[in-house]
């Protein structure tokens, strides 16, 4: 559901998105910025609260802020499609989200350490720094956390352990920190040959194997 949109500089637009995902457990509910440049910038910019499915690139984008760098995930627009059927949506607080949104990835990564296992009250969580290779040989890093299943399967690897990972990406905030997290919803071991997997999805469709 398209919350706002904006053309910072000219050839640039920015679409801000939200939507409500399933994962087993409560839901994950989102807004994520997508932007396009270029010769990917839509022709017609659909309305504020106009459903769509956009396909785009997951990158890691570093950045400095008061003197430290940090870094967050950027999502690079390839198309955007208006969602023509019925869909539902929920409103909380000012907000409206899509209902039932799938905001997924799904991509091939090895661990940049061994998985660590954290004890809490929602229950046991296990949390890896991901590593992707784009078709350049560009590393992208993605902080990942996963509960239940794929968080035991999870939980066990080890650094350089490879998988195909099904994740819904978050944000979390602590206090006046937020920083984005890719939640696994499935692990898989890695193919002997790996391509470059495309995730379909309404809402949003992503594919974070390779940054264009």
């Amino acid at each position: 559901m398209i919350l706002d949109t904006s053309s910072p500089v000219a050839g640039e637009l920015l679409v801000k998105v939200a939507g409500v995902t399933a994962n087993g457990k409560a839901g994950v509910t989102w807004i994520h910025q997508v932007k396009f440049t270029g010769t990917r910038v839509p022709a017609q910019v659909p309305a504020i609260g106009t459903p769509v499915m956009i396909d785009c690139v997951a990158t890691q984008e570093v950045f400095t802020v008061r003197g430290q760098k940090a870094s967050r995930v950027r999502l690079l627009g390839k198309t955007l499609a208006v969602i023509t059927q019925p869909v539902q949506t929920v409103t909380h607080g000012k907000v409206t989200f899509l209902q039932n949104a799938v905001n997924s990835f799904e991509f091939q990564a090895h661990l940049v350490r061994d998985a660590l296992v954290k004890h809490t009250r929602a229950g046991d969580v296990a949390e890896a720094r991901l590593a992707v290779s784009d078709r350049t040989g560009k590393l992208h890093f993605f902080q990942s956390e996963a509960w239940r299943e794929a968080g035991t399967q999870l939980g066990r690897m080890r650094s350089g352990g490879e998988a195909v990972f099904a994740c819904v990406l978050r944000r979390n905030k602590v206090g006046e920190k937020a920083f984005d997290v890719m939640e696994v919803l499935s692990v898989t071991p890695a193919p002997r040959s790996s391509g470059r997997p495309v995730v379909a999805a309404q809402g949003v469709r992503e594919l974070a194997q390779a940054a264009d």
